[in-house]
């Protein structure tokens, strides 16, 4: 415990010594007062007994005596040790072993009352009691109370009133403290907790109010600051947030505490969530767009962990320390990135290779072939190994929550367990899972499926992908299949397996006011066009890119109102552009996009029907690009779950947007309320283009606010919370020994 500091401890003290020194004086003084009354109560009844029998003085003074040492007898009284009885200015009688006492008496009688002086080796107290006898004669009565414990007294009574005071003043400050302590850390995590949901990009909640001194000022600056835009590259805001998220977004987050809570989180994913990149003789910081960055990150960003991942920025290796370390969220860190560094040859095996020519066309219907080759799959070994094997020691221990994430770490989960006291491990595979026929293609089959039945959970989007995952295993491996439960039993331990919808980070977003939209319009060069579509993916084949363009140009054939008034605006981020498979589409999709501009655009009038922007783009542009549209072309050809369509519903208007669907993305089964089409068919999309802009106001409302619903309460915290439980729950170890039922595997 830190010490209190002499600024503190130095008043008190003082403040205590002061307050004993009063209350002592205060109690002497009381103590005198009393031993004077005394003292008179003395002389009165002596008085009364002499008045009474005044026959000589001294026998009245020794029947005094005698009467006045009962009364000690019965009082208790040790103080009272001599009477003298002065006649006048003579002296009369005193008590046995009073000396000098005469000269008292020689005094005048207004200067014999109430004093202190030395009766021998005694300090006493004498108080002087005068009356008239019969006669007219004056009579004092001197008596005489020992005062020599006086001194003692007030050095003890201090002595006991400083450790009083000091004990009451140290429980008082002690309970002041606890209590101001008590209210600062709960002002203290309220304020806390807002700024982590600013840093996340969420709208905070204002700290709780306290009665601290000074707490006016500090509320105000700190309401000041955490109202401040999110973006402040953003227009300025017009009008509110939706508020449908915040009940759900507070209970999410709540749940997230409790399951994190003395747990380190690590996320071993090949996408870094901030990279690092030199342009144009300065360092950008950019933010990949990925579902699996949309969904994770702002989990990070709240709870804090480590991310793991490659790091493959220009500028990365520069602005990571010695280990590859760097804090993120740039300029306000709340959880470590670590940057594990990839050679090109490695790169190109296992990410472009085995990766993407190999288990991506595997697993999607996309009609591309996968490409199998040994090289590349030694080289998907050898990241894998490194991955599990860098990640820091002190980062894991038995309590320590590892969520490995998709198709490029398909052997992390087995490593990982492979190595002692690492907690509990789950990976959720981001793509579809194929059917067992189809995935039996893949040479490595069985390699891959060793690998992540290491983990003691596997999610997917969608149950028809776990469906599939458990026919994989229970005709590839000699594996208990449980399909009652959804779990594989493999070698002793049992995987459960479980479909989690992942969801996107539901912080309200600012809807742009008119006005603002039409500046976004002018922006993006297409000036007042009343009917606007936009579209936001990867430049990848499996996004129906392609068949997009031939829907559109059907759109325009079908139904002409629309020409010289619409126009979709795609942006599509380039993707593994070394891949020729990629390269290709680049190609036909410029030359599609150029065909139908001949054939629908206006050169004179600057007229396209279709605008391509072929570069990276960040949350900052898109959310409010996504407004930009009245609908959105969200249309891929096979997808795990596509997040585009739900940023699009959770950045738009109500009253303005619209969203068609491919019913081949994972977000078809959750946005029914979509307009959904079969992305293969350019008449579907059309007509479904033509609704979209036709659809009455409270149609569109009703619809939009179905899916807000929707989202709000399967957010990405939401999928995360589900994931954690369930891997916290997972990893049951089960007997070794083969059962009874055990599928073996069949073909090859």
């Amino acid at each position: 415990m830190k010490r209190f500091p002499a600024t503190f401890i130095v008043p008190l003290t003082v403040l205590s010594l002061a307050l004993a020194w009063a209350l002592t004086l205060g109690e002497k003084m009381r103590w005198l007062h009393e031993f004077d009354a005394r003292n008179e109560e003395i002389a009165r009844h002596a008085q009364s007994l002499l008045s009474a029998n005044p026959r000589t003085a001294s026998e009245a003074v020794d029947g005094s005596v005698a009467r006045f040492d009962a009364l000690k007898k019965v009082r208790s009284s040790r103080s009272l040790i001599h009477l003298a009885l002065c006649l006048g200015d003579q002296a009369a009688e005193s008590t046995t072993g009073l000396n000098g006492w005469q000269r008292l008496c020689e005094r005048p009688p207004e200067a014999r009352h109430a004093e202190t002086l030395e009766v021998g080796e005694l300090v006493a107290r004498m108080n002087a009691s005068e009356w008239q006898d019969s006669r007219g004669r004056t009579w004092q009565l001197l008596v005489f109370q020992d005062q020599g414990s006086l001194p003692a007294d007030t050095r003890g009574a201090f002595l006991r009133n400083w450790l009083g005071l000091v004990f009451f003043l140290a429980l008082s400050t002690a309970i002041l403290i606890g209590q101001a302590r008590n209210w600062l850390l709960t002002y203290a995590l309220s304020l806390y907790r807002a700024l982590r949901q600013k840093a996340a990009g969420r709208i905070p909640l204002l700290p709780v109010t306290s009665e601290l001194p000074l707490s006016r000022s500090v509320e105000q600056l700190t309401a000041k600051i955490l109202r401040l835009p999110v973006a402040p590259q953003s227009p300025p805001a017009t009008a509110n947030p939706d508020k449908i998220s915040e009940p759900l977004a507070d209970a999410d987050l709540l749940r997230l505490d409790e399951l994190t809570r003395g747990r380190r989180m690590i996320v071993v994913a090949n996408r870094e969530p901030y990279i690092h990149n030199r342009r144009n003789g300065g360092i950008e910081v950019q933010r990949p767009a990925s579902g699996l960055v949309t969904a994770l990150e702002p989990v990070l960003r709240h709870s804090g962990g480590l991310w793991v991942a490659h790091g493959s920025g220009s500028a990365d290796a520069e602005t990571s320390d010695e280990n590859g370390m760097i804090g993120v969220p740039p300029g306000l860190p709340s959880y470590q990135l670590k940057r594990i560094w990839l050679s090109q040859r490695e790169e190109q095996g296992y990410y472009y290779g085995f990766a993407n020519e190999g288990l991506w066309p595997l697993c999607h219907l996309a009609h591309q072939s996968p490409h199998f080759r040994l090289q590349d799959w030694q080289e998907y070994r050898r990241v894998n190994a490194r991955f599990a094997s860098e990640i820091p020691e002190e980062w894991l221990d038995e309590r320590s929550l590892l969520l490995v994430q998709d198709y490029h770490f398909a052997l992390v989960p087995r490593l990982l367990k492979d190595r002692r006291g690492v907690g509990k491990i789950s990976l959720f595979w981001h793509i579809p899972w194929p059917t067992a026929e189809k995935f039996r293609i893949c040479p490595w089959a069985e390699e891959l499926l060793h690998g992540m039945l290491g983990s003691g959970l596997i999610g997917f989007h969608t149950l028809t992908h776990c469906r599939n995952f458990l026919e994989s295993c229970e005709r590839l491996l000699e594996a208990r299949v449980d399909r009652e439960n959804l779990s594989v039993t493999y070698r002793g331990h049992e995987t459960k397996v479980r479909a989690f919808p992942i969801g996107i980070d539901t912080a309200p977003v600012r809807k742009l006011d008119e006005r603002e939209v039409g500046e976004l319009k002018t922006r993006y060069g297409v000036g007042n066009l009343p009917f606007i579509a936009v579209g936001v993916d990867r430049l990848d084949y499996t996004k129906g890119l392609l068949e997009r363009v031939a829907g559109v140009e059907r759109f325009l054939e079908k139904y002409p109102r629309y020409r010289g008034e619409f126009c979709w605006i795609q942006i599509a981020s380039p993707s593994r552009t070394t891949i020729p498979a990629y390269q290709d589409l680049s190609l036909q999709l410029e030359h599609a996009i150029q065909r139908v501009n001949d054939r629908f655009g206006d050169a004179s009038l600057g007229y396209l029907p279709i605008r391509l922007l072929a570069r990276h783009h960040d949350w900052e542009e898109i959310r409010w690009f996504y407004q930009m549209g009245q609908v959105a072309l969200v249309t891929p050809l096979h997808d795990g779950m596509n997040l585009v369509a739900k940023e699009y519903v959770w950045c738009q208007s109500e009253e303005r947007g619209s969203l068609v669907l491919s019913r081949f993305a994972g977000a078809s089964q959750e946005l029914t309320d979509a307009l959904l089409v079969n992305p293969y068919s350019a008449e579907e999309i059309a007509d479904s283009l033509d609704q979209a802009f036709s659809m009455s106001e409270s149609e569109r409302i009703r619809r939009m606010r179905a899916m807000k619903e929707r989202i709000a309460r399967h957010s990405a915290f939401s999928w995360a919370n589900d994931l954690i439980e369930a891997t916290l729950e997972s990893s049951r170890e089960t007997a070794p020994s083969p059962l009874p039922g055990v599928r073996v595997r069949t073909g090859t």
